[in-house]
Parts: structure tokens; sequence; C-alpha cells
């Protein structure tokens, strides 16, 4: 995409890989008391999973692995010995340091497609929704309207049963999309 400012052209791109670049970059950096042990991936290995931890005093960091870390990997010296796996998607929100107190949820949606992840529809808020291309505040209301009274969605063309969801916007939405049924 072009974007013509006075004579100048400037190619927009890149845009993502800067952002990614950035958030790889901070996650070099020293975060605030602890060394956090994950190393930036490069972008060209494959990355499975992006992990956001949120310190009370400083910016948030988001991490990239190619495996699910656990907390005692994301944070050496942290004390805890778990070894349950954090999810893609998942952001810690440090509420103290000493002891350790946090507080696991999900990433927004935003951040996720940020990433290049794909938005689970049974687990999506009216936000996460709506930062898909395509689905504004009323289609997100529909459909978490349909799914409340409906239960989850088994499969993506189930969004073809809400008002407003015909085959041509399903076609561009569900590239943003994806259905975990496990949970």
């Amino acid at each position: 995409m072009l974007r013509e400012q006075g004579n100048k052209r400037f190619n927009l791109d890149f845009l993502p890989v800067i952002f990614v670049a950035a958030f790889l970059t901070a996650g070099q950096l020293y975060s605030g008391g602890w060394e956090v042990s994950a190393s930036p991936v490069s972008l060209k290995e494959n990355i499975r999973s992006w992990i956001e931890v949120q310190y009370p005093d400083r910016s948030p960091c988001v991490y990239g692995f190619a495996g699910s870390p656990t907390l005692a990997e994301l944070i050496p010296g942290s004390g805890r010995e778990e070894d349950k796996r954090l999810e893609n998607g998942t952001r810690v929100r440090i509420l103290s340091r000493e002891p350790l107190d946090f507080r696991e949820e999900k990433m927004p949606g935003s951040h996720l497609l940020l990433f290049g992840q794909k938005i689970d529809v049974n687990r999506a808020g009216r936000r996460d929704l709506e930062a898909i291309p395509g689905i504004g505040p009323s289609l997100s209301e529909r459909i978490l309207q349909y799914r409340e009274e409906n239960g989850d969605f088994r499969e993506l063309s189930g969004l073809l049963d809400v008002r407003g969801i015909g085959p041509k916007s399903l076609s561009k939405i569900e590239q943003y999309l994806t259905i975990n049924l496990n949970d």
C-alpha cells in the first residue's frame, strides 16, 4: 500500500514487520529487576507462542517462542517451579514481585492479530471481534448474542447463521478466526 504525502510516496507494507521487530527487541531488554529468559526468536523461525508480560512499574513486553514456555522459563528467579505451560496468546500480569503474585489473562484480539495469530470466535469478546477487519460494533454484538443463545460455534461456517454474515463476508473474516473445541 502506498501513501502519498506531498510529492513523496511511502510504502506502508513493511509496518507490521517493524512492529514485530520492536516487540522482539523489547524482549531483549532487562526487565526491571528480573532478567527475562525469553531469547528473541528470529523472524525466520516458526513462532508458535506469543506471551505478553505486564509489569507493575514498566511497559508490557511481548515475547515469541517456538514452543510453549512455563512461568519459570519465562521469568527465571521468580521462585516459581510450576511446569504448567503458558498457552499462545497468554498475558501474564505481574501484580507484585516479592512474593511473586500474578494473574493469567488472554491477550486482546488486536494483539493476537498483530502477531499473525487467529482469534477464537468462541472465546472472543466484543473488542476482540471488532479488531477483525469487516466486523464492527453491531456485527460483533450479533455474533455474541448468537453464541449466547445457541452455544459455541462448532465450525466457522456456523457464522453464516448470524444475521449480516453471508458467504462473501465469511470468506473475508475467516482468515482471522479459529475455533478451539478443547476448552
